[in-house]
């Protein structure tokens, strides 16, 4: 097993709103497997339907905790020191953009990790649900045209969702 993605542009879902149409397939399996007459006409999900598997991103303000402190603190030993005035506001910055950016790289982090966590979560949710899935197919004895099509759509999506998913984790 190789180390899962983690540089957003590399992945299938790389925020947690790009799981939404992973969401949405789970909710329409667990809907079809539990009314048996359901067909596409019926369903949200088109027929064939693509997973919108890259979605706009957003972007958040970096808070950096702690920065102010440090800086105060910087500034007492630079006026202690004799620092000119640049060299002051140098050492001022310093601690607000290293803890900024370690503060944003612990942000980055855990989100990426939490990402990880529902891609995992989900990848294990839509590999039960298939086998569900498949296993009524194979036990139902009186099935319509429509609803063998629609079941075996769902089943196509499942694949290439848990394909995506398992891209992401690296157990691909």
């Amino acid at each position: 097993m190789s180390k899962p993605i983690t540089k957003k542009k590399n992945m299938r879902f790389p925020t947690e709103e790009s799981l939404e149409p992973v969401r949405a397939l789970a909710q329409e399996v667990q809907i079809a497997l539990s009314e048996p007459q359901r067909t596409a006409a019926k369903s949200p999900l088109v027929d064939g339907m693509v997973l919108n598997a890259f979605s706009a991103t957003s972007f958040s303000r970096l808070t950096a905790v702690g920065a102010v402190g440090a800086a105060a603190a910087a500034t007492a030993v630079a006026t202690a020191l004799g620092l000119s005035v640049g060299a002051t506001v140098a050492t001022i910055a310093a601690p607000v953009v290293v803890v900024g950016a370690a503060g944003a790289a612990a942000k980055a982090h855990a989100k990426t990790q939490k990402l990880l966590q529902a891609k995992a979560i989900y990848c294990k949710e839509l590999m039960l649900l298939q086998v569900q899935l498949q296993n009524q197919l194979c036990n139902e004895t009186v099935i319509s045209d429509a609803r063998e099509r629609y079941t075996r759509s769902l089943d196509r999506l499942l694949c290439l969702a848990i394909g995506d998913l398992k891209y992401d984790l690296g157990e691909s």
